[in-house]
């Protein structure tokens, strides 16, 4: 008998112990994280079903079945962190998710984040697929995830994968390529199923538990899903992740839409269901440039007030008459970007672009590490000084925001505590914050999202050279 091994790296165990679940059971509860060294709940203001999932499959309970309050919830202590995790839903777990603070509300201990998820029965996973009903199959067997090979995989045993997983029916059974094949024990053998079972172990299998011999051959499975899983929504090439070209995964495929009576109250349904804010434009002719594939909608006619865009009137799905060059986009209000204005790019009145305006920043109980976290935001060394002198000018749009503080933990201006955002934050304009950085400049020319240990995100914010020229590039591209 082979005895499991654990497959469990320092940084994955410590991301274990930086998140739980409290005051409920195993698997469901109120939603806490540690900051260093302090425990905290999580405000429920941006949370959602997509980063519950990923918090569900990073405490291997399955995935999220709601994030309402349930009885047997009860109030705690300590303090209510305000960070917003923006997850696609794929992520191993939340530190992956791109994580903002900035301007975030604050909540009251009756308004923490909570999490009812499917539990530890759900012995099955999809991984490395573009949601959790896609992807190759994995088993837990006696707490280790361990690998599903077969050689004679089809879709009965596909299906018997979607239907414990509550993900539809199968669409495709498949081989995994050589260059995504799993690695470490193997769960299962030869697996045959009538496709009536409930579960797979319920299917004849000749070998589990055992050391991988000879071709490996890793079986993947595409579900048709339910809503969440088998239809999602991203905009690419546009900067950051509320920005750019509209393009939806459906039956297991990243495709486009038309532009055809594209406008507002389709954009907003979008800007809503991605956790944007709401639409400040909707663009035409492939502004954010060309997809490639297939164009998945047409003749969009969205209200505003519908949840997801799928559920606006449309052609059928895959029906058009379009090209690539008449691809959909949108600039959504919580599109963030920073910059400094009226002196060079490491230099000037600090100005941040929020809801589709440009405005300052404001200079009370600010520190030189906030300065210093600014001009490594933008790529502008490692340190900074706060200018008195207002020598570059007073600005005349809204003053977004006042007191933010920021730690040695941060790298990105969007990690940092503040006021929530408010078009008045500064009494008056003399308040407003001018910086000169210091040190090793290089400015940064693209977005990324790495994160490294748990708690602790690194985000590089799209630079352009030129200040002035920045909003016209956003809307002109």
């Amino acid at each position: 008998m082979v005895t499991p091994v654990m497959y469990l790296s320092e940084d994955l165990d410590q991301q274990l112990k930086d998140v739980e679940l409290v005051n409920g059971t195993t698997c469901s509860g109120i939603v806490e994280i540690r900051h260093g060294d302090t425990w905290g709940r999580l405000c429920h203001s941006h949370w959602n079903l997509q980063a519950a999932s990923v918090l569900c499959h990073q405490l291997n309970c399955g995935y999220a079945k709601s994030i309402q309050m349930e009885d047997g919830f009860v109030d705690g202590n300590g303090p209510i962190w305000r960070d917003a995790f923006h997850c696609k839903g794929t992520e191993s777990c939340l530190w992956d998710c791109v994580q903002v603070t900035l301007g975030n509300p604050t909540c009251s201990a009756k308004e923490a984040a909570t999490v009812t998820c499917s539990g530890l029965a759900e012995s099955l996973r999809l991984s490395g697929g573009e949601s959790r009903c896609a992807g190759r199959v994995e088993i837990s067997l006696h707490g280790v995830w361990s690998r599903v090979l077969d050689d004679n995989w089809d879709i009965r045993d596909a299906h018997v994968v979607c239907t414990q997983l509550q993900c539809g029916t199968a669409e495709k059974a498949y081989y995994l390529p050589k260059s995504e094949r799993g690695t470490g024990l193997v769960g299962l053998r030869s697996v045959q199923c009538t496709g009536n079972e409930t579960q797979l172990m319920l299917c004849n299998t000749s070998y589990y538990q055992t050391v991988p011999t000879g071709v490996s051959e890793d079986v993947g499975v595409i579900c048709s899903g339910e809503s969440l899983c088998s239809r999602q929504m991203r905009l690419v090439n546009g900067t950051n992740r509320c920005a750019g070209r509209v393009e939806l995964y459906h039956h297991g495929i990243w495709g486009t839409i038309c532009d055809d009576n594209w406008d507002l109250s389709d954009a907003n349904v979008v800007c809503k269901q991605l956790g944007c804010g709401h639409a400040i434009e909707a663009f035409v002719s492939a502004h954010y440039g060309e997809g490639s594939g297939q164009i998945w909608l047409d003749d969009v006619n969205c209200t505003g007030a519908e949840s997801d865009l799928w559920a606006c009137p449309s052609r059928a799905w895959g029906h058009h008459n379009c090209q690539h060059k008449e691809d959909a986009g949108v600039l959504c209000s919580d599109f963030l970007a920073l910059r400094l204005v009226n002196g060079n790019d490491c230099a000037g009145r600090v100005e941040v672009f929020y809801n589709g305006t440009w405005g300052s920043v404001c200079s009370n109980r600010m520190s030189l590490l906030t300065a210093a976290t600014m001009c490594k935001h933008l790529g502008c060394g490692d340190g900074g000084g706060i200018a008195t002198d207002f020598k570059y000018g007073r600005g005349s749009g809204p003053t977004w925001l006042d007191h933010i503080e920021c730690t040695e933990e941060h790298s990105s201006l969007w990690q940092c505590q503040s006021d929530p955002w408010d078009p008045q934050s500064c009494s008056n304009r003399a308040e407003e914050t001018h910086i000169t950085c210091t040190g090793n400049q290089k400015c940064v020319t693209e977005t990324t999202a790495s994160p490294t240990r748990a708690g602790k995100f690194f985000l590089s914010l799209f630079f352009f050279p030129s200040n002035d020229n920045l909003m016209s590039l956003i809307l002109n591209r």
